[in-house]
């Protein structure tokens, strides 16, 4: 610690009790005394802005009678105090103390990480994760508070939108291939979390393959991660959706001739379009890992995880399940926010559902629903009436039910549900090619 830098931490000292109206202004640098190197400046530092909150007089008197310390403090408080004659640069101290508080914590972070620790970090990724984690909560610490005129804001998003428009497109939204889905919603737009839920059988995974297929088809890359299903299994599925062919029979391996023409056909297809499935991993750590290693080659058109509860991160001790469930979601989306992409994430209903007379999902049919609402920027709700009711009028329909739209419209639509390839289509209209 340099005399400058104790200089810097006695100087903001002195300025906050010559003049306690300047404590406002330097708390949004320096919020408490931990910033301090300096113990005795600390807990000065944090008796004044206690003082501060509790409508009391800010002096050296009551500043030093109000520290829990002996008398030799005093002191270093005068010492402080008279070191500065005025309060007129204590912005400028609170940022240098700030600034080197924050040298402080870059220093102990780049010992504490050890990248040849293969326990610690079983992947080079895994360290350089963490390594980042470090140094973005560092420069939130910088950004906390920053102002923004209001002008500038306006110019950059007047320049934006003209120069979209002319091109009429606007790159942050990705169309799902859903028309009625799109049409309400405008399309998935980049950095958001769209929660996909239903009962089981209902449809989800068959849904979100749908959506997968879609978004590739123009040239978006898409990562599904596979939680529950095998890749296998999975690519098999998409052989189905894309072939239209009767999954059992698939499965029987007893395809006709004309279906297997047409699963050759479904292969080639699928062969040429950006998707990855991944099945091997369980935590939001190893998906952030994932998503970053392939966003540095390409842009990532959309993420998809089924399902919610089969991710396993560290639980932290007396946590909650609805809390636990909220950080996965909350994990999931400081994934998409950080690097631009859609994640859709499929998630389970409550059973208190299936004993309901009306079997539409309601948004407290989730399961610990207020932690996922509150993270989801958008939720759909997938119900088939034939599956509870074998005359239902809308047999081979699905009903979506668009619960929360943080930007966007509420509503419900349907798509045509064909059980036999496991596969959902615009009502009227084919799947987007």
């Amino acid at each position: 610690m340099s005399k400058n830098d104790l200089h810097s931490e006695k100087s903001l000292l002195g300025s906050i009790i010559f003049e306690p109206e300047c404590i406002d202004l330097v708390r949004q640098y320096v919020p408490e005394g931990r910033y301090f190197y300096n113990q005795v400046y600390a807990q000065a530092y944090n008796t004044a802005i206690r003082l501060k909150d509790e409508g009391r007089e800010v002096d050296i008197t009551t500043v030093v009678d109000n520290m829990d310390s002996d008398n030799g403090t005093i002191p270093k408080i005068m010492e402080a105090v008279d070191s500065v004659p005025t309060a007129a640069h204590a912005e400028e101290y609170a940022q240098a103390v700030r600034d080197n508080y924050l040298r402080r914590l870059l220093g102990q972070a780049l010992k504490a990480i050890n990248p040849l620790d293969k326990s610690r970090y079983p992947s080079v990724l895994d360290a350089l994760n963490e390594t980042e984690r470090q140094f973005e909560g560092l420069a939130n610490m910088i950004k906390r508070g920053e102002e923004t005129d209001i002008k500038d804001l306006l110019t950059s998003s007047y320049e934006k939108y003209m120069e979209e428009a002319e091109r009429r497109e606007n790159p942050n939204i990705i169309p799902t291939g859903f028309y009625d889905l799109d049409g309400v919603t405008s399309g998935i737009e980049k950095g958001e979390t769209v929660i996909i839920a239903a009962r089981p059988s209902m449809g989800k995974t068959a849904l979100a393959l749908c959506m997968a297929l879609n978004i590739a088809k123009k040239g978006r890359e898409v990562i599904f991660f596979s939680l529950e299903m095998t890749k296998e299994r999975l690519v098999n599925r998409l052989i189905c959706i894309e072939g239209r062919l009767n999954a059992t029979n698939f499965k029987k391996r007893s395809l006709s001739s004309e279906e297997v023409s047409r699963m050759i056909q479904a292969i080639n297809v699928i062969a040429g379009l950006p998707i990855k499935i991944i099945d091997n991993i369980r935590t939001t750590t190893e998906i952030k890992s994932i998503v970053a290693r392939q966003s540095l080659k390409n842009e990532v058109g959309a993420v998809f995880v089924d399902f919610l509860t089969l991710l396993n991160d560290k639980r932290s001790g007396g946590m909650s399940q609805a809390d636990y469930v909220g950080s996965l979601v909350k994990g999931l989306q400081d994934v998409g926010k950080k690097y631009r992409v859609p994640i859709i994430v499929l998630s389970q209903l409550s059973r208190a559902l299936s004993q309901r007379n009306d079997k539409r999902p309601v948004m407290t049919d989730l399961r610990e629903s207020g932690n996922i609402e509150e993270a989801a920027d958008m939720i759909l709700f997938l119900h088939r009436d034939d599956y509870y009711q074998q005359d239902s009028e809308n047999k081979g329909i699905a009903e979506v039910g668009i619960a929360k739209a943080r930007d966007g419209e509420t509503g419900n639509f349907e798509l045509r549900w064909m059980p036999q390839s496991t596969r959902f289509d615009n009502l009227l209209k084919e799947c987007a090619k």
